[in-house]
């Protein structure tokens, strides 16, 4: 049977349970952002005064070695005698074998020498000036161990610097005079003298050619041994003028060319030593002129002669 709704009964809403949410206030977070801020402030303040103080330290050590090395007192401390103390090289890293530069010569050359031997350190500039002064010998290396390797800031700094100092080699202009007064030593072989001699005439601006290069090359000829037998390889290659040369020269030491420049000096030894024999022959005669008058005249006049070597001092014999 249907339920009849009762017009004055009073409706009642339904309840309905939710959950209870728990209680939470927003606590602001400015306190932990200030203290991680003031944090870093402290932080970076102590990394500047640790830098300052390490600068300091550093130009005091640096104004002391300055005044050590006024009042003439190097150290002797490996930092103060290493270049680069601060740089290692890579390890195994083979240090290969560089030419030596003694600041003769084109210091451009040398460095593009240099840089071509450096294989296994890459770019790295500290290396390669550390590397450096194994490339150089004689005035070159007294010249770079006193300077300050701090002045150089690279690389590029260091080898300006370099070629400034020895770029006279360059800067001086070699011409064929230069070539004529060029002369051989003693010690030099022929063909030493002569490959030189082309070494140098290759440097002459603007370039000799082959034909020409030969022809000053006799023209220079001090020795008339060698110049009256190299005429005809006037206008040759230099390659002949070299082989000929050669020749006389063994010539020259078998005996079976005459050495003009030696046998002139000998010549001019023997016209010296016969000269001095003539001197001294001609004083010998003199004193012998001297005594055989001195007793010629004693006997002539025996009691005169007595009385002068007794009133008289005795003759000096010359």
């Amino acid at each position: 049977m249907a339920r009849v709704d009762d017009p004055n009964e009073q409706h009642v809403p339904p309840v309905y349970a939710t959950e209870a949410q728990p209680f939470t206030t927003t606590v602001p977070n400015m306190a932990f952002q200030e203290i991680s801020e003031y944090e870093e402030m402290d932080m970076q303040v102590m990394i500047r005064t640790n830098e300052s103080v390490a600068k300091d330290i550093h130009s005091l050590k640096e104004a002391f070695k300055n005044i050590q090395t006024i009042k003439g007192h190097e150290g002797l401390e490996y930092e103060d005698l290493c270049m680069h103390p601060d740089i290692e090289l890579p390890v195994g890293y083979k240090v290969p074998k560089f030419g030596l530069f003694d600041g003769k010569g084109n210091p451009h050359a040398h460095l593009r020498s240099y840089c071509d031997k450096l294989i296994g350190v890459g770019k790295d500039q500290a290396i390669i000036m550390k590397l450096f002064v194994r490339s150089l010998t004689g005035e070159t290396l007294d010249w770079y161990t006193s300077q300050n390797p701090r002045k150089w800031r690279n690389w590029g700094t260091m080898a300006q610097d370099f070629v400034d100092r020895f770029k006279f080699n360059t800067d001086t202009v070699l011409d064929r005079f230069y070539l004529m007064k060029l002369e051989k030593k003693s010690t030099e072989t022929f063909r030493e003298y002569a490959m030189n001699w082309r070494a140098e005439a290759a440097k002459v601006q603007p370039p000799i050619a082959e034909s020409e290069m030969t022809t000053l090359f006799v023209q220079s000829l001090k020795d008339a041994t060698y110049y009256d037998r190299m005429i005809s390889v006037i206008g040759r290659s230099f390659s002949e003028v070299i082989r000929m040369g050669d020749f006389i020269e063994e010539g020259i030491r078998t005996g079976r060319i005459t050495d003009f420049v030696a046998l002139q000096a000998t010549s001019e030894t023997i016209q010296s030593d016969s000269f001095e024999g003539a001197v001294m022959r001609k004083r010998d005669g003199v004193s012998s002129v001297v005594t055989v008058q001195k007793h010629s005249h004693e006997s002539m006049h025996p009691d005169t002669a007595q009385n002068t070597k007794e009133s008289q001092p005795k003759p000096i014999h010359l």
